[in-house]
């Protein structure tokens, strides 16, 4: 389908009459209307009709489907002469009475047979209009118009025989004379008195006929509000009406079958030319959106454009970018209830559900209902919304936001959390993008990170490649949420993206906080690669080379498919798998390579590897170990310092690494306990008997704590061994007893 190109689809002009795609049938409407015309005008009796119909319900298109089959040459008819008067070109009462008899005047051809009826109009509005504004009526300066006003006194013309002499005129030339005038429900009642009193007694000339298009609920309003009514009396605007317009025609209200029909066609049309894909899951979310509230507020033709030209005016920006049914229900919610929008923006943080400190008390306490119910209630209120609207501006926000839809519900639970799929508004990715409409310019586009994914798949180079990665670390957990959403665990095409993530992963910053991009890389690795057969797992292992940080990461991902496999009841030997075997190698590679040196000199990204390399091989570290202490390159003390744990204080600047504990089952495992008892004697008698156990880890505060906590164990076993030494034999004591 091709692109619109009408500019009245993006204004407030008339539809053009097939921009409905026929679906309201205004057709045969018109037809009707231009045959009544016909029957009225063979009367010669002037007549007023009336259109009738809420703003925006299309009379305007309506009045010009009529103006143009009455002009069209095709017609059998005698042909009508149609002029349109606009009231509202007119600055006051005088221009708007002058202006009357000129459109009259210059509406007809202008020819010989028609000169006649044009002075006399001329004559007319002489007659009528006030002194101060004689000179705007057409082909007469002031000096002539008073001039002749004087002469129709002198001669006791009066306003009757000047009106007969018209409609000679309008007789001998035998055409009809519609008068169009539009908008009437708009002018001031001062205006729109005049206006029915120029119809009423200067305009009712036989041959010429008057179609009004007006609003009633408003005309009947501003007629209240003049002197000739009042408001007080409802009941005279009505009856006065009913002696101005002789025929109504009621503009057809929309029946539900035709939006719907329009509205289906227009999304369609939409989608066609924006290359959106509707599949069943948008036509049943975008059904709830126009069932639960879009239907009631798209009743007239002018709500429905206005709404569809919203969206089309910005969809190609976010095509692609954002969920199509949440940015069809946001484009409603800009063009009808723009305070709402706005409110949206301000309350980002409490619709999406980001971390406040501020609420973090109250929402650990559990929900309060009746608050929640009162922000709310008050953000509608401080919008504007109609209250009779309220529940239904209320379906549209939930549905966009299933955060809000909770608080707006009696539900007493907590929100348990959803978490929002790729391009929805919920999703804190995707947010910005609906209110920017388009890809702000610190976001990735989801189109250039899809191809970007392709490249780095297919092992190949691009444009979009080098976005990314010169994205990476600095956007990297953008980066992770937009291709996790790209790369499915199970599917060995991955594996290629597998290792452009492993090595990523060693250029971005340890920043120790709660899921940093490490940690959001680590579990999205993790979950990679436990969908991988073993080829696939030792292919992968074999591929990333042997840089501590890439196997640091590769480490998590090992780890995490062993207790997977624990948690399936699959338990192998450690070690056993050849992808196992294959990375246990390449990390006692990492640790020989750095020779003697004191285990405390040992890089964090080598040292946090031997976790994984003690569980893969055993037997590797210990001999590795005692290799070093038998040669005396390490002080036990040293290596047993290097063991401690330590943590790292979340949220604060350049947080310093703290004691946390020491494993000695690790310990004994690798060194041997009994060992370090020999070795370290005399240093675990002497050590003090405790150190703060957050202290800083420094080595001379590591030392301290590896005495503290061995001397504390020794003694603790000792202990015990001296009470079993005591306690009696219960098999001697039975059989004493017996």
């Amino acid at each position: 389908m091709e692109e619109r190109d009408d500019g009245t689809w993006f204004s407030d002009d008339p539809l053009p009459p097939d921009s409905d795609g026929g679906h309201l049938n205004r057709e045969t409407f018109v037809e009707s209307i231009v045959a009544l015309l016909e029957k009225v005008g063979r009367q010669q009796n002037s007549s007023v009709l009336g259109l009738i119909g809420p703003w925006g319900s299309g009379k305007s298109s309506i009045l010009n489907g009529i103006a143009n089959r009455m002009r069209s040459t095709e017609r059998t008819e005698r042909r009508w002469v149609i002029t349109e008067f606009n009231p509202w070109y007119y600055q006051d009462l005088a221009s708007l009475q002058s202006g009357f008899f000129r459109e009259l005047s210059s509406s007809v051809p202008n020819n010989r047979s028609w000169r006649k009826f044009r002075q006399r109009v001329a004559d007319l509005g002489d007659a009528l209009a006030p002194l101060g504004s004689l000179g705007a009526v057409v082909g007469v300066d002031a000096s002539g118009a008073i001039g002749g006003v004087s002469s129709l006194i002198r001669g006791g013309t009066s306003i009757e025989s000047v009106k007969t002499a018209v409609e000679s005129e309008l007789r001998k030339a035998d055409r009809p004379i519609l008068v169009v005038i539009d908008d009437v429900d708009r002018l001031d009642p001062a205006e729109l008195l005049l206006l029915f009193k120029l119809i009423r007694l200067a305009g009712r000339l036989k041959n010429v006929y008057y179609l009004l298009a007006y609003d009633e609920d408003t005309l009947l309003d501003a007629l209240g509000r003049t002197g000739l009514i009042g408001a007080d009396t409802p009941r005279r605007a009505i009856d006065y009406l009913e002696k101005i317009v002789q025929i109504r025609l009621d503009v057809p209200p929309l029946r539900g079958e035709q939006v719907s029909t329009w509205v289906d066609h227009e999304v369609e049309a939409l989608a066609e030319r924006h290359s959106v894909e509707i599949d069943s899951e948008f036509e049943s979310r975008f059904s709830r959106a126009y069932f639960g509230h879009l239907r009631a507020r798209l009743t007239t033709p002018r709500a429905i454009k206005r709404y569809f030209a919203q969206v089309d005016a910005f969809l190609s920006q976010v095509r692609g970018e954002v969920d199509f049914v949440d940015f069809l229900v946001l484009s409603w919610l800009r063009a009808s209830e723009p305070l709402i929008y706005r409110g949206l923006i301000d309350n980002r943080s409490r619709l999406l559900g980001e971390f406040d400190w501020a609420t973090l008390g109250s929402r650990n306490r559990g929900r309060d209902v009746d608050a929640d119910h009162r922000y709310w209630r008050d953000f509608f209120s401080t919008a504007r919304v109609d209250p009779s609207r309220t529940a239904g501006v209320a379906e549209l926000v939930g549905l966009l936001f299933p955060r809000f839809a909770h608080e707006w519900s009696d539900t007493p639970q907590v929100f348990s959390g959803w978490k929002p799929g790729p391009g929805r508004i919920s999703n804190p990715d995707y947010f910005d993008r609906f209110f920017a409409l388009g890809v702000p310019e610190e976001d990735l586009s989801d189109r250039v990170v899809a191809e970007a994914s392709r490249q780095i798949l297919e092992r190949r180079d691009g444009l979009e490649r080098q976005i990314v990665e010169a994205a990476w670390p600095e956007r990297a957990n953008l980066v992770i949420g937009k291709l996790s959403l790209l790369w499915r665990p199970g599917d060995t095409a991955v594996l290629p993206g597998l290792t452009w993530l492993a090595r990523q992963f060693e250029k971005l910053p340890e920043h120790k906080e709660i899921a940093d991009s490490r940690m959001r890389a680590r579990w999205f690795g993790r979950d990679l690669y436990v969908g991988l057969d073993e080829r696939n797992a030792d292919a992968f292992i074999a591929g990333v080379g042997s840089d501590p940080k890439i196997l640091q990461f590769c480490a998590f991902l090992v780890d995490g498919a062993h207790l997977r496999r624990e948690e399936q009841g699959e338990a192998r030997a450690s070690g056993s798998l050849p992808s196992e075997q294959r990375l246990g190698r390449l990390i006692a590679g990492a640790f020989e390579a750095q020779a003697a040196a004191n285990p405390l000199d040992y890089p964090d990204d080598v040292w946090y590897l031997i976790r994984t390399w003690e569980r893969l091989d055993s037997g590797a570290v210990q001999r590795w170990a005692d290799l070093r202490l038998t040669q005396g390159d390490w002080p036990v003390l040293d290596l047993l310092a290097r063991m401690v744990g330590t943590i790292i204080p979340l949220g604060v600047r350049d947080p310093v690494a703290r004691i946390d504990g020491l494993d000695l089952q690790f310990v004994d495992r690798v060194v041997g306990l009994a060992r370090v008892q020999s070795d370290l004697a005399n240093e675990i008698q002497r050590a003090l008997p405790s150190i703060e156990r957050e202290a800083p880890a420094t080595p001379d505060n590591r030392r301290a704590f590896v005495l503290a906590t061995l001397q504390s164990h020794f003694q603790a076993t000792m202990l015990e061994e001296e009470a079993a030494l005591h306690e009696p034999n219960l098999d001697e004591t039975e059989t004493g007893s017996r």
